[in-house]
């Protein structure tokens, strides 16, 4: 599918993941662009928009060449060697009243704890999602919602295939 698509299967999985901590609130995933159950969304507790990420290091990287200028993509920032195989995990406490945008959380999470860049993509649709929880928020929400429709969707219809 990855080819016939030139898109990357793992950030279309991070796309169609399930959102956390909806279900056990009693709301459903539909609700969460539901002009009816907007004040049970608001009236979610803060634990709900914390994130909460973990990943290994994959051995030794060697650090990209020096020089580069001060802008950098988020994305492609420089990597610094790890040695360490045990458990890297993120907490971020509630963001669903953060003033900041989702990529400047981002950007703090991948400075603060040296975040590898295949993990970067998934980390971001989780601190899109916790953020999203907000009140006036409502459109960002349905956004994302119809994000991940439609991300399952194509895995539907290319595994059909």
């Amino acid at each position: 599918m990855s080819h016939a698509l030139n898109i990357s299967t793992s950030r279309l999985q991070a796309l169609a993941k399930r959102w956390p901590n909806i279900r056990e609130n009693s709301l459903e995933f539909v609700d969460m662009a539901s002009e009816k159950k907007q004040a049970e969304v608001a009236a979610l507790p803060t634990e709900v928009s914390e994130v909460n990420y973990s990943f290994y290091r994959k051995g030794a990287t060697e650090d990209k060449a020096a020089g580069a200028s001060t802008e950098w993509d988020v994305f492609d920032a420089q990597q610094r060697k790890q040695t360490s195989s045990a458990p890297v995990v993120i907490h971020l406490g509630p963001l669903a009243h953060s003033s900041k945008s989702a990529i400047n959380i981002l950007a703090d999470t991948i400075e603060t704890y040296n975040v590898p860049d295949e993990e970067k993509f998934e980390l971001l649709c989780r601190i899109r999602v916790a953020r999203s929880l907000g009140q006036g928020r409502e459109d960002e929400r349905v956004k994302l919602v119809t994000i991940r429709l439609l991300a399952i969707a194509i895995f539907c219809t290319y595994s059909l295939l």
